[in-house]
């Protein structure tokens, strides 16, 4: 192989000029590169396996969030209260809590129930519907726990804003 820059003949395989040091362009990088299509389906896939990860640990970042809410309530002795939305700290607060717990109960409940009807077989094919139960419980609890607080919290600020208004036209 030869250096296209200064004509030096360099060793097969080699990705620098030993001479003067330029990058060398090889034919088995150029074979081994994917084609466009090929790598535009790469993305999709490593970004769906990305997405159903991200969707089946949601509940492990939910039981985090619960542990660190805990460690802060025993931290502080009691819950911290935000001054103008008192209840909404609380909300926040219990929501991954409530949530974790709900979920690990589905999740026993669902397998107990796989034991009790297909005894060990039922333990092995109950944890899949045991695990999407699992999920699904805290997918659900979480997103209906967050547009609550997000009503609450605009109907109080809202309701802040009407009562203000009231009082300087008042």
């Amino acid at each position: 192989m030869e250096c296209t820059l200064c004509g030096t003949e360099v060793a097969e395989g080699s990705t620098h000029c030993t001479n003067c040091g330029a990058e060398l362009q090889t034919d088995v990088a150029t074979e081994t590169s994917l084609s466009d299509g090929e790598a535009g389906k790469l993305q999709v896939a490593s970004g769906c396996l990305v997405l159903l990860f991200s969707i089946f640990t949601m509940p492990i970042k939910t039981a985090n969030m619960a542990a660190h809410e805990l460690r802060q309530i025993a931290k502080a002795g009691a819950l911290e209260t935000d001054k103008d939305f008192p209840h909404l700290f609380w909300c926040k607060a219990m929501l991954p809590i409530v949530a974790t717990a709900l979920s690990a109960l589905v999740f026993l409940g669902v397998l107990v129930f796989a034991v009790i009807t297909g005894g060990i077989v039922g333990l092995i094919v109950g944890l899949v519907p045991a695990s999407l139960a699992l999920v699904f419980t805290d997918w659900f609890i979480m997103i209906v726990g967050e547009y609550l607080v997000i009503k609450v919290v605009s109907g109080r600020y809202y309701t802040q804003k009407i009562k203000e208004a009231d009082k300087e036209s008042g």
